[in-house]
């Protein structure tokens, strides 16, 4: 085997060791982290499920106090009167709040009236019999110790499993005594989850209680859950993870199994930049390799060959005067001046003067040859870093911003809001949080086209941004959602003067594409420290704040159709508050 072959397998054969090795690791560390990664996500979508639930409830508990402290209520739970039945438990009652019960019971925690609506055959139903013994036989939920006692939660009756929220029946002021208890519920049917996933966007299954023994599946995640984890995660394909945590019911009894789908995008995105790094890697190897094997060729290769060619000739023709002509100044060089040092004892003083005049020529023109190889190698590397800088830039712009808004996404919000937190706590700072929910965002899309709503939201987002001040921070959450934060804010007066410019920006009417929107807004805000103390919390309880917004003036719009609402402030629900623009 040639000299030339024996060198390029050694090089490629150690090439090929160093890439296996940059695979190995690659697949052992940074697919595990991204594996990580992914279900951190999937936690982060369960327990916005969990919540959505939650949310569900505590509107059902808001709307069955707006009824239980109520005066006529309150007066008729000492004598039944015809006249409140009627005119109370009319279907609109039930329609317009989804809801299948209307019950009332005595301090005691017996049966005292009520009616039940079928939603779907849009006509009242005799009240269920089961569920009046079910009740009768748990008073614990039917039953009320002080005026700020309430119960809500899902019950498991022969029925099926039933949405209930149980509240003491007060005077309009909320005062007592108690006069017993007024209950709202309906029936937990696919709606309710099908609801739940408009909510967070994701695809929620429930399945009730017993599970299929031909579903390994779902068997291990129940094993997992009722064993005590809460929650338990596994790849339903590439494409798709499944997360699954329990249901339960008012008592803490299982009622079944929540099934969350998560997109696996991080996961992929991940696998894929391995993919494309060993790729990289793999073709710069060739590219040095084949580097490598030219210059050793020119530099060291066609020498020897050309110094041993120049020997058999000079051997052969006993031609003593020719001198074996070689550039470089290494072992070999030596060697080849040794052969020749041994012909110059024959030659003339001439021709060993010769000899070196063409040495050096020989060599200057062997510098000017290694010069241009170096600048080509400089200037390919210089093209490379160039490259990888820009993939850089495009990487952090991909998992930092909203490519829509140019705004930041959740999770640079999340880390700029933390830093503002600790600059806040180190000087005792205030810092308000604001959750600004475009309403009826769907309808324009549905209306107008996707291209029309994009337009929209980039409108949406730049009123918001030109209403901030210099460290005030906003991002896009999802689809119509924004949250912010603004810094420094001394007193309330403070904060209502900063919030009065950006609802001054909101409010004005959008004209895209000779379209002219009157956008409306829910927005919900909390206060750090008054309100809670990490970013999490401040999020949760501006979050929550704008949730009940929303549902204050949907309620508003049913007290001006049947004048027997009473509206609350958000404050007492644990928020600082919340705010409905309307501008339509």
């Amino acid at each position: 085997m040639k000299l030339q072959s024996k060198v390029l397998m050694i090089i490629a054969g150690v090439w090929i060791v160093i890439c296996l090795v940059i695979y190995i690791d690659s697949k052992m560390i940074l697919e595990s982290d991204y594996q990580k990664i992914e279900q951190k996500l999937a936690l982060k979508d369960i327990h916005r499920v969990q919540k959505a639930i939650d949310n569900r409830l505590a509107a059902l508990q808001l709307y069955t106090n707006s009824w239980s402290e109520w005066d006529d209520a309150y007066t008729f739970m000492t004598a039944i009167n015809d006249k409140f039945i009627n005119s109370s438990f009319t279907p609109g009652t039930f329609t317009s709040s989804n809801i299948n019960f209307f019950l009332l019971f005595t301090p005691a925690g017996k049966f005292y009236a009520g009616k039940a609506y079928d939603l779907n055959q849009k006509a009242f139903i005799p009240v269920p019999r089961d569920l009046i013994n079910y009740l009768e036989a748990h008073p614990a939920f039917v039953t009320h110790a002080s005026i700020t006692s309430s119960h809500t939660g899902i019950l498991k009756t022969q029925e099926g499993n039933i949405v209930m929220s149980s509240l003491p029946i007060l005077t309009s002021d909320g005062k007592g005594p108690i006069h017993g208890a007024l209950l709202m519920g309906y029936y937990l049917t696919d709606n309710f989850f099908k609801k739940i996933t408009e909510t967070v966007e994701l695809k929620v299954n429930f399945l009730p209680l017993p599970l299929s023994p031909s579903n390994n599946l779902l068997n291990t995640a129940y094993s997992h859950l009722i064993a005590g984890e809460n929650y338990y995660l596994t790849p339903k394909n590439n494409e798709i993870a499944y997360g699954f945590t329990l249901l339960r019911d008012i008592n803490n009894q299982p009622l079944g199994l929540l099934q969350i789908e998560t997109p696996r995008t991080v996961y992929n995105e991940g696998v894929n930049t391995i993919y494309h790094y060993l790729t990289i890697v793999v073709i710069l190897g060739v590219i040095i390799l084949l580097t490598m094997m030219l210059l050793l060729k020119i530099l060291v290769l066609n020498r020897i060959t050309n110094a041993i060619k120049q020997v058999i000739t000079i051997n052969s023709q006993s031609d003593f005067h020719k001198r074996i002509k070689i550039s470089g100044q290494d072992e070999l060089t030596e060697m080849i001046s040794a052969v020749n040092c041994m012909l110059e004892v024959i030659e003339l003083s001439q021709e060993q003067l010769k000899y070196r005049i063409s040495r050096r020529t020989k060599d200057l023109e062997r510098l000017s040859h290694l010069n241009r190889n170096l600048f080509q190698e400089m200037s390919k590397q210089k093209t490379i870093e160039e490259k990888l800088r820009q993939d850089e830039k495009l990487l952090r712009q991909i998992a930092y911003y909203d490519t829509l808004t140019e705004l930041p996404n959740r999770t640079f919000f999340n880390e700029l809001l933390q830093q503002a937190l600790n600059n806040a706590e180190r000087h005792h700072k205030k810092l308000a949080v604001l959750f600004i929910d475009v309403d009826k965002f769907k309808k324009i899309n549905d209306s107008y086209g996707h291209e029309v709503g994009d337009k929209f939201l980039k409108q949406i987002a730049y009123s918001i941004k030109n209403a901030l001040q210099e460290r005030d921070i906003v991002a896009r959450l999802s689809s119509d959602e924004f949250i912010l934060f603004l810094n420094n804010v001394e007193d309330r007066e403070a904060i209502a003067n900063r919030i009065a410019a950006i609802l001054a920006s909101l409010t004005l009417p959008i004209q895209i594409d000779n379209i002219k929107i009157n956008p409306t807004f829910s927005i919900g805000i909390s206060l750090y420290p008054e309100d809670a103390q990490t970013a999490e919390e401040l999020i949760n309880k501006a979050d929550l704040a704008m949730y009940y917004a929303k549902k204050l003036r949907q309620y508003a719009l049913l007290l001006r159709r049947y004048r027997k609402f009473t509206l609350y402030r958000p404050s007492q629900l644990g928020v600082h508050v919340g705010v409905v623009i309307h501008t339509a």
